[in-house]
């Protein structure tokens, strides 16, 4: 990065946000919002579907978004179970190409949650949680 070969004074952007809040980010791998004019191009459009966020639970383990498009997503996390639910307006499903829009959030635990549900279902996401 540009930023980081001393030419700038600041390589990294702090970020503050409240807690019990959810700040929505892009599928990492989008490189721009408006159409792509070169297949190599990842636009958003491709990946509108996918979104990314995190989680910065509030002293009762819960944390929630509202978004632009009418979209909600919420995490509550105790007794070492997490709970993740998103909805979403019928315009969005759209919007999406027909695919069903996607949540990853990255949620701050101690431990592993014994047990995760993804929109009112047991989610194997439990099973094959990782520490980044």
């Amino acid at each position: 990065y540009a930023c980081c070969n001393g030419s700038f004074p600041i390589c990294r952007v702090s970020l503050g946000a409240r807690s019990g809040s959810i700040v929505p980010l892009m599928d990492p791998r989008i490189d721009t919002l408006n159409a792509a004019l070169n297949s190599s191009v990842v636009s958003f459009s491709e990946l509108s579907h996918r979104r990314f966020g995190w989680s910065f639970l509030d002293d009762l383990g819960g944390a929630s978004a509202d978004l632009f498009d009418g979209s909600r997503v919420s995490v509550s996390c105790a007794s070492g179970s997490c709970t993740a639910t998103a909805s979403y307006p019928s315009a969005l499903a759209a919007q999406c190409a027909g695919q069903k829009p996607q949540w990853i959030l990255q949620i701050p635990l101690h431990s592993a949650p014994t047990s995760v549900v993804v929109d009112g279902a047991p989610s194997a996401a439990a099973a094959s949680w990782r520490e980044a």
